[in-house]
């Protein structure tokens, strides 16, 4: 019960974790109780103080959307990656929160990239969803024959090459950069396609 009322999904299936751990962190979500865990932090693990919210399942991942008491905002932990779980006695006051499948779905999809784009696609979200695995973009309703994709990269011409290839027309939204990038990749498109080479055969004079 602790652990149905507790959880929320996006994608579909989940790569086990220690039961325990899940456990404790569901508690803590159904009572309102702290939580505490070890996680890594670049080279470092460290202590960390939340109010836990929701488990949220993506994929072969599970994630918790908690309250972070030592950076004062919301963040998504991989529970995987925690070690030294617990769930405190001390109850708190649960707080306005965000959707928590589209909080993490946002992160995992975009938020813990160096470079974010945002898509008016020409195609129903349907469409898209079924073209997209769920971590890899975000995919809204805009009507029943369009919807806005954001999705993140190490590059910007790597998002704009997977939006290219779902076969939709589409319009750069954000950011401004990318439609000055798209400009100058169609150019280059555009001169390769009408540029021929011609090399003699061997023997030709």
């Amino acid at each position: 019960r602790a652990l149905s009322g507790s959880v929320e999904s996006f994608g579909a299936g989940r790569t086990p974790v220690d039961p325990e751990a899940l456990m404790a962190l569901a508690r803590a979500c159904r009572d309102q109780v702290e939580a505490g865990f070890d996680y890594p932090s670049g080279t470092e693990v460290r202590r960390r103080r939340v109010e836990p919210y929701r488990l949220v399942t993506s994929g072969q991942l599970w994630y918790l959307l908690a309250y972070d008491l030592d950076r004062d905002d919301w963040r998504s932990f991989r529970v995987d990656r925690m070690t030294g779980v617990s769930a405190r006695t001390w109850r708190f006051r649960p707080r306005a929160a965000p959707d928590a499948a589209t909080y993490v779905q946002e992160g995992v999809a975009s938020r813990v990239y160096p470079h974010q784009a945002r898509f008016l696609v020409h195609a129903s979200a349907d469409t898209v969803r079924a073209q997209i695995p769920a971590s890899a973009a975000v995919v809204r309703r805009r009507g029943s024959e369009l919807c806005e994709v954001l999705s993140g990269a190490a590059s910007l011409d790597f998002v704009l090459m997977h939006v290219l290839l779902l076969g939709h027309e589409f319009e750069v939204l954000e950011p401004p950069e990318l439609r000055r990038r798209c400009r100058a990749l169609a150019n280059r498109l555009l001169s390769a396609g009408a540029t021929t080479s011609l090399t003699p055969d061997i023997g030709e004079s």
